[in-house]
């Protein structure tokens, strides 16, 4: 779980798209992991075969569960994007009630080369999106709904129910299979 929570914070601060997309892969691997590990622990637990059983059954009906694992399978074995996003330039007075006089200013590819005029903060926004993505023919949406509730087409949003959902997991298979050693 630390893995995924690490990279789910790395891709919560990651300021370009090459990183937003490097963390977004990162953590999709380090969630399917921890299902990965747990299904190898449970195999001598007859207890874990109701809790596999219902993870299977989330995987083709969840829209999010599926999602994650159909994301990572095209990360993993396709070279298709997984996740997008877009950046956005902002420039704001940096005294607010001067306003802005712009006397010379060049854009080169998106980037402020040349500027000269009153002071600027000049800002870049990440919004991050996820993509449908497709394997093997079949195209998975991104999730909308997740455990009946309705969700945002937001990575964080999606890192925080997946976090959440896989920790219950854990906790379900350390109480069910381990306790009752």
């Amino acid at each position: 779980m630390e893995d995924a929570r690490t990279c789910g914070n790395q891709l919560a601060q990651a300021k370009t798209i090459a990183d937003f997309d490097k963390h977004w892969r990162a953590w999709l691997r380090a969630i399917q992991r921890i299902w990965h590990k747990l299904e190898d622990a449970g195999r001598s637990h007859a207890q874990f075969q109701a809790i596999k059983s219902a993870h299977r059954a989330l995987e083709r009906t969840d829209e999010l569960i599926r999602y994650i694992k159909q994301a990572r399978d095209v990360d993993e074995h396709s070279v298709r994007d997984v996740a997008g996003a877009t950046s956005r330039t902002t420039i704001r007075p940096v005294n607010q009630s001067a306003g802005i006089y712009v006397q010379r200013m060049e854009i080169r590819n998106g980037q402020l080369v040349t500027y000269q005029g009153t002071p600027i903060h000049v800002e870049q926004l990440l919004t991050m999106v996820l993509l449908p993505v497709v394997n093997r023919g079949v195209v998975y949406a991104p999730p909308q709904k997740h455990l009946g509730e309705i969700i945002e087409n937001s990575p964080l949003r999606v890192i925080e129910l997946a976090m959440a959902y896989y920790g219950s997991l854990v906790d379900r298979a350390d109480r069910e299979c381990v306790e009752r050693r």
